[in-house]
């Protein structure tokens, strides 16, 4: 601690400097900085210890802060102020997380179930992807959830050697892959990677199996999927061999679907070709069959949307032709929504063919319920008085009949 005793004849200012700070002489710190540019000595500085214990608690709670500032030796006094402008603090900010694609804990799981054994703290999404590929494991992981996971993480986000390496690996057994629930995401990753060159590929290995893909559950994914993504060109090999057996795919659970994709993705050729497939040479039969058919009817109502008008009029006209036919789509459980959707997109042309043919068999219509809410569609999109006139009719003869 300095007094005023221990001051030199040099040191002029010494004695106003302490006296100003601290009346009784004592002081915590000193300003070395000189007031003019004369040569002088500097005294080092002793501060006193603070009578309060400190702690990591108080310091950042109650203890005054300390700070250097370029014009000298300052005590911060208040607290709350704003420390100096050139010493700025920055916000505490957590750690990254263990990258992957999944959980730490589940990737451990994954790792210990493939037989990886380094697994730790230090251990690198790069040697646990070498290892896997190194012990030919890309099929193993495939078939369960959070393999299929890590899988799908590199294969977005690594290079293109190891996409390579992955894809390998998935060729071999691509059929089983596809079919598999989880095995058929790191499929369709491929597709969305946007590389025709990869793309190919994938699809002439499944060439001879496309149809056999497209009737399982999850391989009509991996060929929606591929459909969306391809170009014309590598679209035209899927269709070369889907095209053939349109009609036994439009009666399928999971193969109309297929079908559907083609007709919204495909040209106006492919979808012609598909409609002269399914048709054969029993062209009435069979659109009458597929319209009533649950999955069918969902095909029938792509192609009205999707075909040229000459196509279109051929399976208007044929369910609308006779009122025989016309009667079986109408009255049937899946069949109504055929005749409803002509009416809602094509209500303009048709919609004066359907009234006459409802005209002579409104009291027939009335007691099945298929019928019914058909005819509620039809009143709702035919406008006018003559609407309002056939539904007078319609309710006339069905309170008479019943």
């Amino acid at each position: 601690m300095f007094t005023a005793d221990d001051r030199t004849p040099t040191d002029s200012w010494f004695t106003a400097n302490i006296q100003q700070i601290h009346p009784s002489g004592d002081c915590w710190m000193m300003d070395v900085s000189p007031e003019s540019g004369n040569t002088c000595d500097s005294y080092g500085i002793k501060n006193r210890k603070s009578e309060r214990p400190t702690s990591a608690s108080n310091k950042t709670h109650g203890q005054k802060e300390r700070c250097h500032s370029v014009e000298g030796v300052q005590r911060q006094k208040i607290f709350g102020e704003k420390l100096n402008r050139k010493w700025k603090k920055f916000p505490w900010t957590r750690q990254k997380r263990y990258i992957s694609g999944i959980p730490r804990q589940v990737l451990k799981a994954f790792t210990k179930r493939i037989g990886y054994r380094n697994f730790g703290a230090h251990s690198s999404i790069r040697e646990i992807f070498d290892y896997i590929i190194e012990s030919k494991l890309v099929c193993r992981a495939c078939t369960e959830l959070q393999g299929s996971k890590f899988l799908q993480h590199q294969i977005i986000h690594c290079n293109w050697a190891d996409r390579l390496d992955i894809l390998d690996q998935v060729v071999e057994k691509l059929i089983s892959i596809c079919k598999q629930k989880y095995g058929n995401l790191v499929v369709q990753c491929f597709f969305e990677l946007g590389n025709p060159s990869v793309e190919r590929e994938i699809l002439l290995r499944m060439k001879n199996s496309l149809c056999d893909i497209a009737m399982s559950e999850y391989g009509s994914w991996v060929l929606q999927r591929a459909i969306l993504s391809t170009n014309n060109e590598l679209l035209q090999i899927v269709s070369d061999v889907i095209v053939p057996h349109a009609y036994m795919l439009a009666l399928d659970n999971f193969g109309h679907h297929v079908l559907q994709r083609i007709i919204e993705h495909g040209s106006g050729a492919i979808v012609h070709a598909l409609l002269v497939n399914v048709i054969g040479r029993r062209r009435n039969s069979r659109l009458i069959q597929l319209s009533k058919d649950v999955y069918g009817c969902r095909f029938i109502q792509r192609m009205l949307e999707n075909t040229s008008p000459v196509d279109r009029g051929v399976i208007i006209n044929t369910i609308l032709g006779s009122t025989r036919a016309f009667f079986a789509v109408c009255k049937h459980q899946y069949g109504n929504y055929v005749v409803q959707h002509i009416l809602s997109h094509f209500g303009e042309q048709y919609s004066m063919v359907v009234m006459d043919l409802l005209e002579c068999k409104l009291s027939k219509m009335a007691k099945t319920s298929s019928a019914q809410m058909f005819w509620k569609r039809y009143t709702n999109m035919v406008v006018g008085t003559l609407s309002i006139v056939l539904l007078s009719c319609w309710t006339i003869t069905y309170c008479r009949s019943s």
